[in-house]
């Protein structure tokens, strides 16, 4: 049990500091899907803990916490167990492009309420970094389907992106990149 638990509490630290990590500075493990295989293994390790220890009564406690907190989370329209599930399952990214230099771009929707978001994301070794956003409603209220697009482009200034430029046919259209 004392081995099952220190793996346990391992992951859940590197959890918490790759959450700490991503809401401080924007910086987390590279790739897509390298955030949500750690939470499912976190999840299905939790499940099994539970599972397996039952009769303890520390297990029951975390249990009943767990719950109380998941159903705590749907009070509030469901936002925050939806934004749960939309990121477990990856439901929450709609389009992804990689530029050059170890740039990639893509549109994200965190919550019902949220709306859109274009994140610019820098690759830095194996982690990456969140350099701005783009207020998605902007593109999405002029028509602008980035999928549709035949040219992304960063203009940057001191080595950071600070426009991004779609250009659809003969239509370029601007946008301006909020530094993160």
């Amino acid at each position: 049990m004392k081995r099952n638990l220190i793996i346990y509490f391992l992951l859940s630290s590197f959890l918490l500091v790759n959450l700490g990590l991503y809401l401080s500075y924007g910086i987390s493990i590279s790739g897509y899907w390298s955030d949500r295989i750690v939470y499912w293994i976190w999840l299905l390790s939790t499940l099994l803990l539970i599972e397996r220890y039952w009769n303890k009564k520390g297990i029951k406690i975390y249990a009943s916490s767990l719950g109380a907190l998941i159903i705590l989370s749907m009070i509030p329209f469901m936002i925050p167990f939806t934004v749960i599930i939309f990121t477990g399952f990856g439901l929450d990214r709609s389009y992804s492009k990689t530029l050059d230099g170890g740039i990639s771009i893509q549109v994200s929707t965190k919550s019902f309420l949220g709306g859109p978001t274009v994140e610019v994301i820098e690759q830095m070794g194996g982690f990456e970094k969140l350099v701005g956003t783009v207020n998605g409603w902007h593109i999405v209220n002029e028509g602008v389907h980035l999928d549709e697009a035949q040219d992304l482009k960063l203009r940057c200034k001191n080595g950071k992106p600070i426009l991004l430029e779609v250009q659809i046919g003969n239509k370029t259209s601007k946008y301006d990149i909020e530094q993160y």
